[in-house]
């Protein structure tokens, strides 16, 4: 179910093993690559444009953020990282409200999650796509859940010069 989470600093980003530049994009002057997994090993439709690693880390700072506020069942912190109008669609399809997932972080505990292969695209000034592949597993009133794996993306847009989760989508993986 986050299927409902955000922030993680540059540190983190560089904990998660993230290339800060890729030399023959510098080389050319092109923007920086903030990826797990260096471009070339990508299928090439995965190959868009890379944030600059100032941008890619600010955005997967905001993405840890909201994970890590829904693991802390931090509703507050949660909600100061997403639009108002934030929404989310889970690995089963369900369409969440904001008011949704903050409603669901009162009784879904995160025992553990990790966010691999991370990619940050710009596609306007104020608009940048992350994706990722997510490892979680929840436990709800006492009960563990199986671990679920599934790619992630999240829209984040800025406004007054905050970034801001607008959406969050995960497709299950298969076994």
């Amino acid at each position: 179910m986050h299927d409902l989470r955000c922030s993680l600093g540059l540190s983190g980003a560089l904990l998660l093993g993230l290339s800060s530049l890729n030399a023959a994009a510098a080389k050319e002057h092109a923007p920086a690559v903030a990826v797990a997994v260096p471009p070339e090993a990508q299928p090439a439709a995965l190959q868009a444009p890379q944030a600059p690693a100032a941008l890619a880390a600010q955005i997967i700072a905001c993405e840890r953020g909201t994970w890590e506020a829904f693991k802390r069942h931090d509703a507050a912190a949660y909600a100061a990282l997403c639009c108002p109008e934030f929404y989310e669609i889970s690995s089963s399809g369900a369409l969440h409200t904001l008011a949704d997932v903050l409603k669901s972080m009162q009784t879904l505990q995160t025992k553990f999650y990790t966010m691999e292969d991370v990619v940050v695209t710009p596609f306007a000034e104020n608009v940048c796509l992350i994706r990722y592949r997510i490892t979680v597993q929840y436990s709800e009133d006492g009960k563990d859940e199986p671990v679920s794996r599934a790619h992630a993306s999240a829209v984040y847009v800025r406004r007054a010069g905050k970034w801001l989760a607008a959406t969050y989508q995960e497709t299950p993986l298969k076994p």
